[in-house]
């Protein structure tokens, strides 16, 4: 039986990917990143009307069975503004996960001893979204669901962590990869979900710091301009987090035997099955 590695080799792994990849990493902020950060700080964050949504909160017994036309209207915005608030976030959502493939191809180049620059791993990734978008918007369809099915949006949010490693590694779709991921990560779902979640550890303090700066700035422009900094810096920190999934999937390979051929070099580099 292979020995299991700790956190502590794939954390160091992880940041020695992310150090030599560096120039890949700041590359994906600056063309994915920082656009989805800017279209958070300046369209999301400003779709919910915050007086509208605060008198609701504030007022919310007079608002249950009003019949005050003013209350009712306010519902109606709220609610249209909620609606689109969803949308416009699950857009980005769509751009981000650009990113996460752009992340699997580095480290898995980097395991294997290649170093294509920036473009070209960001083109493959495109050509490889729509084989990881079906079992994307599966996910999304539990985690919708979440408060009647709250274990299999759980379940659903953490696998896709490994079904992304499958589609694009063995560069094959989704539905068919998600069996092979459910087989990896029956073996130790829960480092997964501590592997996923480590980052966001890394995020409190910076949370914290911006927190503090917010109180003693008052100019908007300033605000914006640091959240979109915040953002995008937060955005790169979870990079670990998708790097420490692919050392872990590759890990646990080990122990199910591999049900899918190795794609060539040549297939693997251009996208394409």
């Amino acid at each position: 039986m292979p020995e299991r590695r700790s956190f502590k080799d794939f954390f160091a792994e992880a940041v020695s990917i992310f150090r030599k990849n560096i120039s890949v990493f700041l590359l994906l902020t600056l063309f994915v990143f920082i656009p989805i950060a800017l279209a958070n700080v300046y369209i999301v964050d400003r779709i919910i009307d915050t007086e509208l949504l605060n008198d609701y909160l504030t007022n919310f017994e007079s608002y249950l069975n009003t019949t005050d036309y003013e209350k009712i209207a306010n519902l109606s915005a709220l609610t249209k503004q909620f609606s689109t608030y969803l949308f416009v976030s699950f857009i980005l959502s769509l751009f981000s996960l650009v990113g996460d493939i752009v992340v699997i191809k580095t480290t898995y180049e980097r395991l294997n001893g290649k170093n294509r620059p920036f473009f070209e791993i960001f083109e493959d990734s495109v050509k490889q979204y729509p084989k990881v978008l079906g079992i994307f918007l599966l996910t999304r369809f539990f985690i919708s669901l979440g408060i009647f099915l709250i274990i299999p949006s759980l379940y659903m949010i953490f696998l896709f962590g490994f079904v992304i490693q499958v589609v694009v590694i063995y560069n094959i779709g989704g539905f068919r990869a998600l069996r092979h991921a459910v087989r990896v990560s029956r073996i130790d779902l829960m480092r997964v979900v501590g592997y996923k979640l480590f980052p966001v550890l890394l995020l409190i303090p910076l949370t914290s710091v911006t927190s503090i700066l917010f109180d003693f700035i008052s100019n908007k422009f300033v605000v914006d301009a640091i959240n979109v900094i915040k953002l995008s810096v937060d955005s790169l920190i979870m990079c670990i987090g998708t790097i420490l999934v692919t050392l872990l999937f590759f890990d646990l390979q080990k122990y199910v035997g591999e049900p899918v051929d190795m794609l060539s070099a040549e297939n693997y580099s251009s996208g394409q099955s």
